[in-house]
């Protein structure tokens, strides 16, 4: 009678368990393998071949005064965001949690971090320099540029799609977003995140998992 009854708890114990384990097993993999939006309007040629949104190519300056070309990151998914360093508020917050993402992806090495001035005329080499070594970031996989402002204004709105008023990156424009954007290995665009938010700085670190997966 006693083994009967044992047996029918544990029935009972497996009946009310397995939906739960059901739905974890569920969501372990769709946050392990769904696929992640793909972003941008596709393009048609006059050939009549059409083909995705990608990051146009670009050659800037980096804060060892060197040229750095896009070349430089095939093969690699990359965390892009456009700052300055005379920001007061809502940069150093990017900063903050791209480093302590960075942190947390040490030893991942498919992932870069590319942080572009959106005011080159005042963030040269050397002013970039200063910025990194004040706030102690490590520059072994996070590149920070600078460049032409019509040419840094041109990637922030055609590539990026960062701002939606039109400008032509004169003395006079200014684009400044919160906006941390995930590029492929392909150059595709694959998400946007606000870098002051600590929560959806977290969903990037899952979503760059979700990308080498697939």
């Amino acid at each position: 009678m006693e083994k009967s009854k044992r047996s029918i708890w544990l029935i009972t114990l497996i009946i009310l368990i397995t939906p739960f384990l059901a739905y974890a097993l569920i969501r372990s993999y769709q946050t392990r393998f769904d696929k992640l939006p793909v972003f941008g309007q596709p393009k048609t040629n006059k050939n009549g071949i059409t083909k995705p949104h990608l990051v146009d190519n670009f050659k800037l300056t980096n804060q060892d005064n060197e040229i750095f070309s896009s070349d430089q990151l095939n093969d690699k998914i990359v965390v892009f965001g456009f700052f300055f360093t005379s920001c007061p508020s809502v940069c150093p917050k990017m900063i903050k949690h791209i480093k302590n993402l960075q942190e947390n992806l040490a030893r991942d090495t498919h992932v870069a971090f590319i942080s572009i001035t959106v005011d080159p005329a005042h963030d040269d080499a050397t002013r970039l320099k200063k910025y990194i070594e004040k706030n102690n970031i490590q520059t072994k996989n996070w590149s920070f540029l600078t460049g032409d402002k019509k040419e840094i204004y041109l990637l922030a709105r055609k590539s990026f799609f960062l701002s939606t008023i039109e400008g032509d990156g004169g003395e006079d424009d200014f684009i400044h977003s919160e906006q941390l954007v995930l590029v492929d290995t392909r150059r595709q665009i694959r998400g946007y995140y606000k870098g002051t938010d600590e929560q959806e700085v977290s969903q990037l670190e899952k979503d760059i998992k979700k990308l080498e997966n697939e």
